[in-house]
């Protein structure tokens, strides 16, 4: 079980740094290049969304493993 939990914990790093990365990256093309201002706001509300899906998933996991100990 602690191999499965230090998995996760990696999963929620990865997750984290990813999502910070593509969120600056997007962050730094829009001030670049204001034409597709609309394009990157819908690409950086997309990976807000993907980020919250994604650690929702894992607190669930996390709540139901505590509510069955």
């Amino acid at each position: 079980m602690d191999t499965l939990n230090s998995l996760i914990n990696v999963m929620l790093a990865l997750i984290t740094a990813g999502v910070s990365f593509k969120f600056a990256s997007h962050l730094f093309a829009l001030l670049f290049n204001i034409e597709e201002k609309e394009m990157y706001i819908k690409k950086i509300k997309n990976c807000l969304v993907a980020f919250i899906v994604a650690i929702s998933v894992f607190t669930i996991k996390k709540i139901i493993e505590f509510y069955f100990k």
